[in-house]
């Protein structure tokens, strides 16, 4: 889905605006995360009701929001300006002119694998692979790590509520990246600085002493991997032209798949009611 929607994006969005269009989308992932903390706690309190165990509840209740809204986008969503019904002639053009003025650092010959695979695309590839092993430990052992810092055994709430607070971090600073980097027309300096905010992060949850500033280090982790999204998938059409781009997106993307298998696996959290 990921890269279909960036080159959806690419396709509407001039480079102008393209950060914080980027930052509506790719922030909808740490807003899960807020929303799927704050409700898993109540929801896994659901276990034996109509016989299902909590853990299927979460599945069915978290998981059919977006099977829905995947249906609803089918019908809704228009690949380019000019399909839409909703935009007038003048709206039409004004889009076409504005996007023709985003113009790629490095033309995209052709829409092939082969063409895809150039050292603009592999070191990109490359950052969003180191990254991706930040937001994916985030996104899946955020209430492990704040179990482990807090040692509140199993109060889901407590852990609920904290695990949240990286979450909400990170929209804020995908949001204000986004915002800076349009306005300041910068990709490359505020991706990277947001990559260094995620390792000082990382580092100081791994040496604080207390549980607080250990909350404090996941934070920072969050709002600097999170942040780096956003000017770093405005940085790639940017550097790669649109008959490539397609191809390009969905090879960093996959690439960087592979960071989701190698992070670091253990048993999932031992986190049950009651």
């Amino acid at each position: 889905m990921i890269p279909g929607v960036l080159f959806f994006v690419s396709a509407w969005f001039p480079a102008t605006v393209r950060a914080r269009a980027n930052s509506l989308f790719l922030a909808a992932a740490p807003i899960g995360i807020v929303f799927g903390a704050l409700l898993a706690g109540p929801i896994l309190q659901m276990d034996g009701m109509l016989g299902l165990q909590g853990w299927q509840w979460l599945f069915l209740l978290e998981g059919a929001p977006t099977v829905l809204l995947g249906i609803v986008a089918y019908f809704l969503l228009v690949d380019t300006p000019d399909q839409a019904r909703w935009l007038t002639s003048d709206e039409k053009q004004a889009i076409k002119t504005s996007l023709e003025r985003s113009k790629p650092v490095q033309p995209h010959a052709k829409g092939t694998w082969r063409s895809a695979i150039t050292k603009n695309v592999l070191v990109l590839a490359a950052i969003i692979y180191c990254n991706q092993t930040s937001t994916s430990i985030l996104a899946s052992w955020t209430p492990l790590i704040v179990k482990d810092a807090v040692h509140s055994g199993y109060d889901l709430l407590l852990i609920s509520l904290l695990s949240a607070l990286p979450a909400l971090t990170a929209i804020i600073s995908m949001f204000v990246t986004g915002a800076l980097s349009d306005r300041h027309a910068e990709r490359f300096l505020y991706a990277a600085g947001a990559l260094m905010m995620a390792a000082i992060g990382w580092g100081v949850c791994l040496l604080a002493p207390t549980p607080s500033l250990k909350i404090v280090g996941l934070c920072i982790a969050a709002g600097g991997a999170f942040g780096a999204l956003v000017p770093f998938w405005a940085l790639v059409p940017e550097m790669i032209g649109r008959e490539g781009r397609a191809v390009a997106v969905a090879t960093i993307t996959s690439l960087a798949t592979i960071a989701s298998v190698a992070t670091p696996c253990q048993s999932a959290p031992d986190i049950h009611p009651g």
